[in-house]
C-alpha cells in the first residue's frame, strides 16, 4: 500500500473499484468495506478504505488533482487499484497490529509505574493475556506473557518474543533475563522476563559518590 499524509478530512465520495478515476459515480459498501476519496481544501486528494468488520479507517494513497494529466490523483488511484496495490495488504495489517499492541503496552506501563508493586493485567486482541509489574524501587519491570491463548491455542514462541520486544523498547530497558518466578506470586502458563531499566541521569546525580 502506498500513501502520504494529507490531513484528516471527511470522505465525500464512495467509489466502485472500476470507477476510482470518476469520483462522481458512487456505490454502496461491500462486506469488507468501502473505498472513498477524501477531498482536502486544496488540490490534494486521498484514497481511503473503511474496513467495516474491524472498524478501521485507512489512508491508502495521496496525490494532487491535476485534471487531464497522467499524474492526476484519480488516475494514480485507479492505477494502484488495477495493480492491486491500493488496499491494505498483509504487511499493513501486521504493522497495524504491532502499533496497536505498542499503544496498549505504553498505557499499561504508565499505569504500572503509577502503581508500583501491583500487577497490571492487559490483553492483546482479547486472545493473549499478559501482566506487567514495576518493582517498588522502580528499577525493574516484570513482564509475563501467556503461553496459551484464551481460545485454547498455544501462543507461538515467535509471537511472544515480538511482544516481549515491544515491552523492552517501550520501557527503554537496558537488559533482560528470563525468570521462573513472578513477584506477586505463582503465575501458571506464562513466560516471565525481568527487565532492568537504564539509570536516568537525574537519579545518578542524586546518588552520593562512594569513597
Amino acid at each position: 500500500m502506498e500513501g502520504c499524509a494529507v490531513g484528516s478530512h471527511r470522505a465525500s465520495h464512495v467509489l466502485p473499484g472500476a470507477q476510482l478515476a470518476r469520483p462522481r459515480r458512487a456505490y454502496g459498501e461491500s462486506a469488507e468495506g468501502s473505498a472513498r476519496v477524501s477531498r482536502a481544501p486544496s488540490r490534494w486528494r486521498g484514497a481511503t478504505w473503511l474496513e467495516s468488520g474491524a472498524a478501521r479507517f485507512w489512508l491508502c494513497a495521496g496525490a494532487q488533482r491535476e485534471e487531464g494529466s497522467g499524474e492526476d490523483a484519480y488516475e494514480q488511484f485507479a492505477a494502484l487499484h488495477r495493480d492491486q496495490r491500493l488496499l491494505p495488504d498483509k504487511d499493513d495489517l501486521l504493522r497495524d497490529a504491532l502499533e496497536r499492541n505498542a499503544r496498549i503496552i505504553d498505557a499499561a506501563l504508565a499505569e504500572a509505574f503509577d502503581r508500583q508493586g501491583h500487577d497490571i493485567a492487559i490483553s492483546f486482541a482479547g486472545l493473549i493475556d499478559a501482566r506487567l509489574y514495576v518493582a517498588v524501587s522502580g528499577e525493574e519491570v516484570g513482564v509475563a506473557i501467556a503461553t496459551q491463548a484464551t481460545d485454547g491455542r498455544f501462543v507461538e514462541e515467535r509471537l511472544r518474543d515480538v511482544l516481549f520486544g515491544l515491552v523492552l523498547t517501550a520501557a527503554e530497558a537496558e537488559e533482560w533475563e528470563p525468570r521462573a518466578d513472578w513477584p506477586s506470586g505463582e503465575l501458571a502458563r506464562f513466560k516471565v522476563a525481568c527487565l532492568g531499566l537504564r539509570e536516568s541521569p537525574s537519579s545518578s546525580e542524586d546518588t552520593p559518590p562512594t569513597r
